[in-house]
């Protein structure tokens, strides 16, 4: 497979293993990353489920994959558009980056919990999600859970008492 290239958009874990495994496979890559460094959601979280280990002890030994994999990283720059059937991409500064393949791992939202009204978030004091007990975990708070007992959600089909 000599000189292929594969343009990644998103530098969060799948789009670093991406480059990983692209290297093994003795494929180049480059990584195209909107935030200013490698990690997407991870660098939010503190741990992670359900196993709860530390974000940074995945985090950053896949930093160190990538770096002695050596994919180029363009950090703080964003796709524009992907051209010629996955030949090419346009970056927002309009360099284009010729690539035989386009992988897109751009990452995920999270549900929007106040879109729950039944669950309080947003309309109350101290309902959090685990995004924000993360958040809160990172920062160093100090945080007591109360788990709800009888919470039901019938019209889905569910009814669980915790």
């Amino acid at each position: 497979m000599e000189n292929k290239r594969v343009v990644i958009i998103g530098g969060g874990i799948a789009g670093m293993q991406a480059a990983v495994t692209l290297s093994e496979m003795g494929i180049a890559s480059v990584i195209v990353e909107k935030e200013e460094r490698l990690g997407g959601k991870l660098n939010r979280w503190d741990r992670l489920f359900p196993t709860m280990t530390p974000a940074r002890e995945v985090l950053e030994p896949m930093r160190e994959r990538v770096s002695a994999s050596g994919a180029e990283v363009l950090t703080s720059r964003s796709v524009l558009s992907i051209e010629d059937e996955g030949r090419g991409v346009v970056l927002d500064d309009r360099t284009r980056l010729d690539a035989d393949a386009v992988i897109v791992a751009s990452g995920f939202d999270l549900f929007p919990a106040e879109m729950k009204e039944e669950y309080g978030y947003g309309l109350y004091d101290n309902v959090y999600t685990t995004v924000d007990l993360e958040r809160m975990f990172r920062e160093g708070t100090s945080i007591a859970c109360v788990s709800a007992s009888g919470i039901t959600e019938k019209s889905k089909g569910f009814n669980a008492i915790a």
